[in-house]
């Protein structure tokens, strides 16, 4: 069974990826707010001094970004992301302090751990791959992570083990504090896409079989099913 059908298989162990108190608040990149943020282009600390307020203001004490949202308002000023019109976000961001800890979901073994350099990379980041039962193998990426608390490569995990934490401006690619969760496939792996977090509207046809949602995964662990 492929992902993320296994999830409905009761006897598998998912474990929430954040122990976070609250409702998040769903962060959604309206005229405003990109307009302020476009003005502080380059300020890492204003940046994330933005959301932290926004997400204050709501009520909330954590926040989550959108799988599948164009931010190409945003990333355009990134030539990584302009030159191939990567816009389309693959993973899901969980928006909470510096020093946050990730957790596993479920059991894998770290396939890479490193440190992605560059401004509006991954900073630091983790890969796991999983092979639960007879399903077939996937894998999990958790970015702009805390490097000093990265996992070393070929560690086994169970599911609800620390992965890492959440990094700090220093060390997450100049991207406000929050971890980047995208879930890649064998296929997606052979085409790149570990170090793709966004797409090209041309990809969009063939992504889920890329880089699917992250959603099933997370809320699983919430939700599992009775």
């Amino acid at each position: 069974m492929i992902y993320p059908y296994f999830l409905l298989n009761k006897h598998v162990n998912v474990h929430p990826v954040v122990r976070l108190s609250g409702d998040p608040l769903m962060i959604i990149l309206d005229e405003s707010m990109v307009k302020e943020l476009l003005e502080m282009s380059g300020d890492s600390e204003g940046i994330n001094d933005c959301f932290d307020n926004f997400i204050k203001a709501s009520g909330s004490s954590w926040a989550v970004g959108m799988y599948m949202e164009n931010r190409e308002s945003i990333l355009s000023q990134y030539q990584q992301m302009a030159v191939d019109r990567r816009y389309y976000h693959l993973g899901i961001d969980i928006c909470a302090p510096a020093g946050t800890p990730v957790y596993a979901p479920l059991d894998g073994v770290v396939y890479e751990s490193g440190y992605e350099k560059g401004e509006g990379n991954y900073g630091g980041y983790a890969i796991l791959r999983h092979a639960i039962g007879t399903s077939e193998p996937f894998y999990s990426m958790y970015g702009h992570m805390s490097v000093k608390t990265l996992p070393a490569e070929g560690a086994a995990l169970k599911a609800g083990d620390m992965i890492a934490e959440i990094g700090d401006l220093h060390e997450n690619g100049g991207w406000n504090h929050h971890t980047h969760i995208q879930i890649i496939t064998e296929k997606g792996r052979e085409q790149g896409y570990f170090f793709k977090g966004y797409c090209a509207e041309s990809a969009l046809p063939e992504i889920e079989s890329l880089c699917p949602s992250p959603l099933p995964l997370i809320t699983a662990g919430i939700f599992k099913v009775n």
